[in-house]
């Protein structure tokens, strides 16, 4: 099965959005993959980089070190931040509800949560093709 970009993610997500059911978790998988491969594609170059200067081995471990503090450490946060915060923001949705919490609510709530997860993801995955690209050139 081919994998989806993060565009048909998006729009997927959007119509959950517009439905009254709650968002389908599954749906994020293929969006962290996505992240995740050009995270890696990243790193490996930014690696491969570090092995064509011709600089003895104490710099070359620098170098290396430097790839993964600023292209993996940046993913883990984001990936991390981006679900972390799901419970208190979902109880936070409802209790601003309360007392007239409605079965539409619980939907609406898990959208709210799962919008901002897919926002950070996809920021996250900007940025990246952006410094690869810059990189590149």
């Amino acid at each position: 099965p081919k994998t989806p970009k993060p565009l048909d993610v998006i729009i997927l997500f959007d119509k959950e959005m517009n439905s009254a059911k709650a968002f389908d978790k599954k749906q994020l998988s293929p969006l962290e993959e996505s992240v995740r491969g050009i995270v890696g594609a990243h790193y490996d170059m930014c690696l491969s980089n570090c092995g064509m200067k011709k600089e003895e081995m104490g710099s070359m471990q620098a170098c290396k070190e430097r790839c993964y503090s600023n292209i993996m450490v940046k993913y883990k946060m984001v990936a991390h931040q981006s679900r972390d915060a799901e419970e208190n923001l979902f109880r936070q949705c409802l209790a601003e509800k309360y007392p007239n919490v409605q079965q539409t609510d619980y939907s609406l709530c898990t959208m709210n949560v799962y919008s901002q997860r897919v926002e950070m993801l996809m920021n996250h995955y900007a940025n990246t093709a952006e410094n690869l690209l810059d990189e590149i050139h």
